[in-house]
């Protein structure tokens, strides 16, 4: 990573949210949010939410690195 990048990166994670509607098939895309950012901030700002018709409810099931986590989970 170049210094400029570096510095632009303190405090800011780089992500990838993925989605897969059907089998072998993966709608992912990469951000940048700040490091406390939660899943639901992360699925917000994906923009996967909108391009597939999907909403947030109490019934959402999320994983992060194979582990189920509540959309809070930062």
């Amino acid at each position: 990573m170049a210094p400029d990048e570096v510095s632009a990166s303190v405090g800011t994670l780089m992500i990838q949210v993925a989605y897969s509607p059907a089998p072998e098939v993966v709608d992912c895309v990469q951000l940048a949010l700040p490091e406390r950012a939660t899943i639901e901030e992360a699925l917000r700002a994906s923009g996967l939410l909108q391009r597939h018709g999907l909403y947030l409810d109490a019934s959402t099931v999320c994983g992060v690195w194979a582990k189920i986590r509540p959309l809070d989970h930062p």
